[in-house]
């Protein structure tokens, strides 16, 4: 179960992950793996076979030509983002992955659509009926980390404001700690950056704001 040790999180425009699993000389017709959800000890198993590996590699193929599309706009379009880098990087390096299989492996994917941890149970070998011997590591999967401002007139781009004036905006953060943020500001054209590291706790994160004309 993921063989390069890849980082799953999930987003509400990323509801779903593909876990990668390797196989050596096994065409699967069955795979179970359980899923512990954070914070809680209870076990829920779940069982994939042939025609749901089938359906989860055409979303694959799917995915890996969205990527494409994707880092063909990175070239043409402003509102290419870090999510979106995030996510043909990830569709990337899997399809690396499968160029770097000997003639004796493939892989399959364990579609994930909880947070929680995965560990790999059973597979069992269509060809010959019997289980596989498998290597129990497991997987984390963890919600990604969001921020956002917290409502107030500035972020609502209403109420009067003088030249001048000071303003606090407070931004909302979560994820699993420890978390960055990273903002920047822009007035009368001329940008600054800035950066909150090692975030933990309930920590609010305010900023002040000048406003110009």
């Amino acid at each position: 179960l993921n063989p390069g040790a890849l980082s799953f999180c999930l987003s509400p425009v990323t509801s779903t992950v593909l876990i990668p699993v390797l196989l050596n000389n096994t065409k699967p017709s069955q795979i179970r793996y359980s899923l512990t959800r954070l914070g809680s000890e209870k076990v829920e198993y779940l069982d994939l076979g042939s025609r749901e590996l089938r359906a989860i590699e055409h979303q694959r193929e799917e995915a890996l030509q969205l990527s494409r599309r994707s880092t063909e706009k990175e070239n043409s379009d402003a509102d290419w983002d870090a999510e979106d880098e995030d996510n043909a990087s990830l569709q990337q390096t899997l399809q690396d992955q499968q160029s770097d299989l000997s003639s004796t492996q493939t892989l399959t994917y364990i579609k994930a659509t909880k947070s929680g941890v995965f560990r790999l149970e059973r597979v069992v070998d269509s060809a010959t009926g019997n289980m596989a011997r498998i290597f129990h590591n497991e997987v984390t999967v963890i919600p990604c980390p969001l921020a956002e401002f917290l409502p107030d007139n500035v972020a609502k781009g209403n109420g009067l404001r003088c030249q001048g004036a000071q303003e606090e905006l407070a931004v909302k953060v979560n994820g699993v700690p420890p978390l960055s943020l990273r903002w920047h500001r822009e007035v009368s054209g001329r940008r600054e950056d800035f950066l909150i590291d090692k975030i933990e706790g309930e920590v609010d994160v305010r900023f002040p704001y000048s406003r110009h004309e």
